[in-house]
């Protein structure tokens, strides 16, 4: 994509927050940003200028971000715009009202600059991919002109077709030590369309669920948490009779190529790297069950 055609807006309280986002989305490509400092500033902006991704932060003052969001995704001429909602890893209630709303990403504080800039690339990138370009060819003032720019390359991955009820009948555990976490994975394979979904707050607890009989077609699990590791958890479900084929998601924050090949020699069915949007989850599962029938029901 052309990242000099795509309007960003940042929408921040702190002058040193949006600052510091502007020079690292600048350093990075993209060289059309915008920035408000509340929420009447927001509307301001978008009666001006097409924006293609908002990042909006949950403290706005008078607004709160959450209202902000909601006001676009209701308005016609900015329901198309990705977003990206910074957030308190504690507010549970503000999350998952966002992810009601239809969030592209959320941004836990406190976050890296690496970490935003590899968030702000994801969200624009499905938003491209979700675009038909046969429907309609966007105009050059549209916030999808970069979309249809000869710079999206052919690498650029497939949007994952919708999932239906597919998942409705299978059972997923996920295992993280980090409530926050735990909360957004829920709600992510909610959305995908898991009916029966368990949380466990670390690989002891997962393996205490897992001896009373649970069914499970799916664990994803982090890798380091207290007590019993997700790699000492995926070693237990391996070994045990009763559990050793089922799907084992490994996620963890570090990208290191060892780390992905113990996970691969301990047998976990797949890896994911923090921060991963809905959209690569959803693809991790969709490849997953592809051939693989749920597991029989006793």
């Amino acid at each position: 994509m052309n990242k000099e055609k795509i309007n960003i807006l940042i929408a921040h309280k702190s002058p040193i927050m949006r600052a510091a986002m502007q020079k690292s989305l600048t350093a990075h490509g993209y060289t059309s940003t915008f920035t408000a400092e509340s929420g009447e500033q927001v509307f301001d902006v978008l009666q001006t200028h097409a924006m293609a991704l908002a990042i909006i932060d949950s403290d706005l003052g008078g607004r709160p971000g959450i209202e902000v969001m909601q006001s676009m995704k209701d308005a016609e001429t900015t329901s198309h715009v990705a977003l990206i909602f910074i957030v308190g890893k504690d507010d549970k209630t503000t999350i998952s009202q966002a992810m009601l709303i239809g969030v592209s990403a959320l941004l836990l504080k406190p976050f890296t600059q690496d970490l935003f800039i590899d968030v702000v690339n994801q969200a624009l990138t499905e938003m491209c991919i979700s675009h038909d370009p046969q429907s309609q060819t966007p105009g050059p003032q549209s916030p999808l002109a970069a979309c249809a720019d000869d710079t999206l390359g052919a690498d650029v991955p497939q949007a994952p077709a919708a999932t239906g009820g597919i998942f409705q009948g299978l059972s997923v555990m996920v295992v993280d030590d980090s409530s926050s976490m735990l909360h957004i994975l829920t709600e992510y394979l909610t959305k995908i369309g898991f009916g029966d979904i368990t949380a466990a707050k670390d690989g002891a607890k997962a393996w205490d669920i897992l001896q009373t009989g649970k069914k499970l077609d799916l664990i994803i699990s982090d890798w380091k948490m207290p007590y019993l590791s997700g790699i000492e958890l995926l070693d237990r479900v391996r070994s045990a009779y009763a559990t050793p084929s089922i799907p084992f998601v490994m996620v963890t924050s570090e990208a290191k190529t060892e780390n992905i090949l113990l996970a691969g020699k301990h047998s976990a069915t797949a890896y994911l790297v923090k921060p991963f949007s809905y959209a690569e989850l959803l693809g991790t599962i969709r490849d997953i069950f592809q051939d693989k029938p749920a597991a029989p029901r006793a």
